[in-house]
């Protein structure tokens, strides 16, 4: 069988088409991500063109308007299956008030082959607090929790790894502290927490609360420029950890770039 890889032989704004070649180096039919990619990114310009006429610039893939959203969408959809995942790591107060508590912690996210993409410490304001936590505004913990996360410094990471959000929710145990110390005694929470509350950490519970998160947190930090720039390197290695910065970098770059 003759290999075919696609080509473009029209590249306008309402119309793109693909026919058949030869691929020189294989001799069976190969379709590769990227003209999947270039098809399917192809089709939402054609569906938005049709949408929202005013809003298309005349430019190929070039808009004003919302499908930049869609196509950041799709994008993410065909981001590689290999590729880390991000998550966002808190720990709260009353551990950050305890260095020995702290530092322990800190060990267990290294112990665990997280790789830390970013630190940072801050003192949180209660109007922070409760943009955070409006999700339960209303129920009866609210303000206690919202008191308690801005009564002190906390530090907050953003961790890689392969299934971050998951293990780093499995390394600090059940919320409620008493479930942990129960059913994951050796979990952070099972062995640190004090309350249900001061429960010493926090982590994202899905992969767009992590974005959500992160942005909070971090609003510098640019997830996309940071997949396309930094996590091939740190997935391919070799990785260093600074102590002094407390995070990893690829070690041919000495340092994350800015985001």
């Amino acid at each position: 069988m003759t290999a075919f890889s696609c080509k473009p032989i029209a590249d306008s704004p309402n119309q793109r088409a693909f026919v058949e070649e030869p691929h020189p180096l294989y001799r069976s039919p190969v379709l590769s991500w990227r003209p999947l990619n270039s098809l399917v990114l192809g089709w939402l310009d054609q569906v938005h063109a049709l949408i929202h006429p005013a809003k298309y610039c005349g430019k190929p893939d070039t808009y004003w308007g919302p499908c930049v959203g869609i196509r950041g969408e799709m994008t993410s959809i065909l981001r590689s299956p290999q590729a880390l995942q991000l998550t966002l790591a808190l720990i709260k107060p009353d551990a950050v008030a305890h260095p020995l508590i702290l530092e322990a912690v800190h060990q267990q996210i290294l112990s665990n082959k997280f790789l830390i993409v970013r630190m940072r410490e801050l003192q949180w304001k209660r109007e922070d607090c409760r943009r955070f936590y409006r999700e339960h505004e209303g129920r009866f913990f609210y303000q206690r929790l919202v008191e308690f996360m801005a009564s002190g410094p906390i530090r907050a990471y953003i961790l890689a790894h392969k299934d971050a959000i998951q293990l780093w929710r499995t390394l600090m145990g059940p919320t409620r502290v008493f479930r942990a110390r129960h059913m994951a005694p050796d979990s952070i929470r099972g062995s640190l927490g004090l309350t249900d509350t001061r429960n010493t950490t926090h982590g994202s519970d899905s992969a767009v609360s992590a974005s959500r998160e992160i942005a909070a947190f971090f609003p510098d930090f640019s997830e996309q420029r940071w997949y396309e720039e930094e996590e091939p390197q740190l997935r391919r290695g070799p990785v260093r950890y600074s102590p002094e910065e407390g995070i990893h970098c690829a070690a041919e770059t000495g340092g994350p770039k800015p985001a």
